[in-house]
């Protein structure tokens, strides 16, 4: 993998800012080669907490943070990284069995889901929502006449894509809701999320979405048609509702601090535990 990025870096070095570089240099020299995805969760850890301590305001902090070279590395990490290529290939065998015309990946980061799918998928327009865009990943993509990148949602998709977006943002709900309105009828959003403490950046006011997030959606009046531990699939088959999405999200933070201590004592199966005692709790009060 060192052997690859450092290829990779040399050829786009001219895309690279002077503090991405030093970065980069800094990181690779600590520890010799690309850390290991442990010790890059620490990096952005400490990524983040610096850019707390830059503002006040909430959402130019995240600015701040999303704007940090760390990215960078977390980019080519997933670009070459065996298991991250995995998962990649999962998501794009998921989207390939809708035949799309059009898709929106939602948060596309790097792009290198986006260029896998337009690269299997000639004929589907790939549209990558993205804030914070590298210049290496625009220019990855320039190739492919099939991606845009887009600074708004532009309806109607088949498919949207969300891979570990959705607990980074202030108000995921809200995301959702306008990720749900932009499908066509019958189409799909492919989410695969972590709403829990692994690292700094997954708000703390959304960890009660990781036994409800399913539901949530459900009230918004999207249909669950598959899942498994890693990823969800959603269909649009009804009229939507943000009110009652809203509901279920205020009765999941109501619920939340009952589940938190008897998981504890389950570390084993915690999801499974927690999604049955949400469905309990959740029916009790009704």
């Amino acid at each position: 993998m060192e052997h690859k990025l450092s290829a990779f870096l040399s050829k786009y070095h001219h895309l690279l800012t002077d503090r991405e570089s030093r970065y980069l240099s800094l990181v690779c020299s600590c520890y010799n080669g690309y850390p290991p995805l442990k010790d890059l969760w620490l990096l952005m850890d400490h990524a983040w907490i610096q850019s707390q301590s830059e503002s006040d305001d909430s959402r130019l902090s995240l600015s701040h943070f999303y704007s940090h070279p760390v990215w960078l590395l977390n980019g080519l990490f997933s670009a070459f990284d065996y298991h991250s290529k995995l998962d990649r290939d999962k998501l794009f065998n998921l989207i390939a069995n809708r035949a799309p015309r059009r898709v929106l990946d939602f948060g596309g980061g790097f792009g290198n889901l986006a260029r896998l799918s337009a690269s299997y998928l000639p004929n589907t327009l790939v549209q990558v929502l993205e804030p914070h865009p590298h210049p290496i990943a625009l220019e990855l993509c320039k190739s492919y006449s099939n991606i845009e990148f887009v600074t708004s949602i532009e309806a109607p998709y088949d498919v949207v894509v969300a891979s570990d977006v959705f607990e980074h943002l202030l108000d995921p709900v809200d995301a959702a809701y306008h990720c749900a309105m932009s499908l066509a009828d019958g189409g799909i959003i492919i989410s695969a999320n972590c709403f829990s403490p692994v690292i700094l950046c997954h708000l703390p006011q959304n960890f009660h979405m990781e036994f409800s997030w399913s539901r949530i959606l459900e009230s918004m009046g999207l249909l669950l048609v598959d899942s498994n531990s890693r990823h969800s699939i959603h269909m649009k088959a009804m009229p939507l509702s943000l009110a009652l999405a809203r509901k279920e999200e205020a009765l999941s933070r109501l619920v939340y601090p009952y589940l938190r201590a008897p998981i504890s004592l389950f570390p084993r199966g915690k999801k499974k535990l927690g999604t049955l005692l949400y469905s309990l709790l959740r029916k009790g009060l009704f």
